[in-house]
C-alpha cells in the first residue's frame, strides 16, 4: 500500500491516541494551534537545516516552548518521536517494495498547503 497522507495521518493520529490521555492530546493540539507552537514548528524546520531557533522564537516563547515541554504532553510527544519516525519509514519503505510511489497528490498538496502556512 502506498504511503498516503490519509494513511500517515491514520498511523500517527493511532500513535499518539494509544499513549497520551484525552486531556494530554487537548494540551499539545491547544499548545500547537497557538502562537508559540506554530512558530515552534517553523523553528523545527530551521534547526532542520542548520539555523538558529532565536530566529523565529523569543526568549519567552523559548521558555513557553520549553514548559510545554516539561508537561506530561510534551514529555510524550517528544518519547515518540523516535518511534513515529521508524513507522513512517517502514511505511515508506515497503511501498517502495511494492513498487508503489512513496507520496499520493492529496500528501504532496497536504505538504505543500502546511509550508505555505508556517512560512
Amino acid at each position: 500500500m502506498a504511503a498516503t497522507w490519509p494513511d500517515l495521518k491514520a498511523r500517527l493520529s493511532s500513535s499518539y491516541s494509544a499513549r497520551m490521555s484525552q486531556e494530554e492530546l487537548t494540551e499539545a493540539v491547544q499548545f500547537y494551534s497557538g502562537p508559540v507552537g506554530k512558530k515552534q514548528v517553523e523553528a523545527t524546520a530551521l534547526i532542520a537545516t542548520g539555523g538558529d531557533v532565536r530566529q523565529v522564537l523569543s526568549s519567552p516563547e523559548l521558555a513557553s516552548f520549553s514548559a510545554f515541554g516539561r508537561s506530561p504532553a510534551g514529555r510524550k510527544i517528544e518519547a515518540l518521536k523516535a518511534q513515529q519516525g521508524r513507522e513512517l519509514g517502514e511505511a515508506f519503505r515497503s511501498a517502495m517494495v511494492a513498487g508503489q510511489p512513496m507520496i499520493d497528490a492529496a500528501a504532496l498538496q497536504a505538504a505543500r498547503t502546511y509550508l505555505a502556512a508556517h512560512r
